[in-house]
């Protein structure tokens, strides 16, 4: 009696640690499957928007833990392009703590290289974190960032054919990309006045403009006023490595040289015919006077003659 006592205590032992076991067992799988994937990255920005060439921004973003529970051990790692770099600062960060519902901001000193592609530029984010119980997840997320900077170009006047001698010929504007931004479907629009006619098209394309290079148009036109100096009026029209489109409006003064200013030898020759010209015009204006008066003599002669 005395034995089956004792073996039904140890199975009742046996029993309670088998259910409290059990219910371990529950309640961790419970918690296991109720801890998702709850990072979420927003508000995602760079300073400046566009990171030049050669110049360095920031990168920023806000981690939310959108769980009911409290994360920790957040590793934050970023894995850039060859066009991109981490600048006084490093591509991984870590949270030690990050409560249920709340928001950390995370920041990346980063830099262009130099010779970098203009474009949008895909960066991968790898999130790794701890749970309560101790699991890790491990999230990976992809943001965006542009390399590039607004163009600026200029114009200038590069030759002419006009001078005060001669108002109708041609003009060349070279048009020059001043920055390290391409351009592309570049066109140049001579805009009309009031001051000079346009002879054919008013518009010539360039197409595409490479940072630091150069490319030249050219128009007929017939100057109109008599002004000494008037003013090109153009319109530039591009788009950037984003295909942004741009108009750029732009005003070149031209005074209009004389022909020893733009380099235009007169010829002696010309100056020698028109006084031959003038010397024969003379001779025979001054034959006939000198016929004429000696004409008039013979008949003074004769009236005096026929009198006597």
């Amino acid at each position: 009696m005395k034995y089956q006592l004792l073996l039904l205590l140890s199975l009742m032992l046996v029993s309670t640690l088998s259910v409290c076991h059990a219910q371990d067992i529950s309640t961790d799988r419970t918690n296991r499957l109720a801890f998702g994937y709850v990072l979420y990255i927003s508000e995602i920005t760079t300073e400046p928007l566009q990171i030049a060439p050669g110049e360095n921004g920031i990168l920023k973003f806000n981690l939310e833990n959108m769980g009911d529970r409290y994360i920790r051990d957040v590793r934050i790692e970023l894995t850039l392009p060859i066009e991109l770099a981490a600048y006084q600062d490093t591509s991984r960060k870590k949270i030690d703590y990050l409560a249920a519902g709340s928001t950390n901001p995370v920041t990346f000193k980063l830099i262009a290289i130099p010779n970098a592609d203009e474009g949008v530029y895909k960066i991968p984010v790898n999130l790794k974190y701890l749970n309560p119980i101790g699991d890790e997840r491990n999230e990976n997320n992809t943001i965006s960032l542009s390399i590039g900077s607004a163009p600026v170009l200029i114009a200038e006047l590069k030759s002419s054919e006009i001078y005060s001698g001669n108002l109708l010929g041609n003009i060349k504007i070279k048009v020059i990309n001043d920055n390290v931004g391409n351009v592309k479907f570049l066109k140049v629009n001579l805009e009309e006045s009031p001051d000079y006619k346009i002879i054919g098209s008013n518009l010539d394309y360039i197409g595409d403009l490479n940072s630091d290079d150069f490319s030249e148009v050219s128009f007929k036109i017939n100057i109109q006023s008599g002004k000494k100096s008037i003013v090109f009026p153009i319109t530039l029209s591009y788009k950037d490595s984003l295909n942004r489109d741009y108009n750029q409006k732009l005003n070149i003064n031209f005074n209009i040289p004389t022909a020893k200013e733009a380099g235009i030898k007169t010829s002696k020759a010309g100056f020698i015919i028109i006084i031959l010209i003038i010397a024969v015009v003379a001779y025979f204006v001054y034959r006939k006077y000198i016929k004429s008066k000696l004409k008039n003599n013979k008949k003074a002669l004769y009236s005096i003659n026929s009198k006597i």
